[in-house]
């Protein structure tokens, strides 16, 4: 798992819940590390026991918090500029899905 998932995870609870719920989040799924590298590979489980822990303290259906994080993923890598590679797959969903 890419480091760029869990950080996009990140900035969500961040942007919309604060710093303080990320750390809940954070130490309540057992991480000691405070920030995630875009570009390492982590392993498979960490964003699922993130998201999962999330949800819990969030308040969330899975289905909800996936699906507000997904919004939250498409300005997140514009940051990096890979907005530019995005557009480029598709001009719709059907597009980028084929």
């Amino acid at each position: 798992m890419y480091g760029l998932l869990i950080e996009n995870l990140a900035d969500y609870v961040k942007d919309n819940f604060g710093e303080d719920t990320w750390e809940k989040i954070r130490k309540r799924a057992a991480f000691d590390q405070p920030s995630f590298s875009t570009h390492e590979v982590y392993p498979e489980n960490y964003i699922s026991r993130l998201a999962k822990t999330s949800c819990e303290v969030l308040k969330m259906t899975e289905q909800e918090f996936m699906g507000a994080m997904g919004k939250q993923f498409v300005g997140f890598v514009g940051q990096y500029g890979y907005d530019r590679v995005l557009s480029v797959l598709g001009r719709n969903m059907r597009d980028f899905l084929n």
